[in-house]
């Protein structure tokens, strides 16, 4: 019993610990896309406008 619950924890622990990378991960593709729509040469802004969009549709 104390060995099912062991590897319930553990199972938890790691699905936890997944969500929260991919959480980082996502805010710092916003913050970089932010970034580069707010830059002055246009195809970065371009390159900002679609990261923003892809990600949109990828994390919705």
């Amino acid at each position: 019993m104390t060995l099912m619950l062991a590897v319930r924890l553990q199972r938890h622990k790691e699905l936890a610990t997944t969500h929260d990378a991919a959480e980082r991960r996502v805010t710092e593709l916003y913050t970089k896309a932010a970034e580069q729509l707010g830059n002055a040469p246009a195809p970065v802004r371009l390159a900002g406008l679609y990261a923003d969009v892809r990600g949109r549709f990828r994390y919705e």
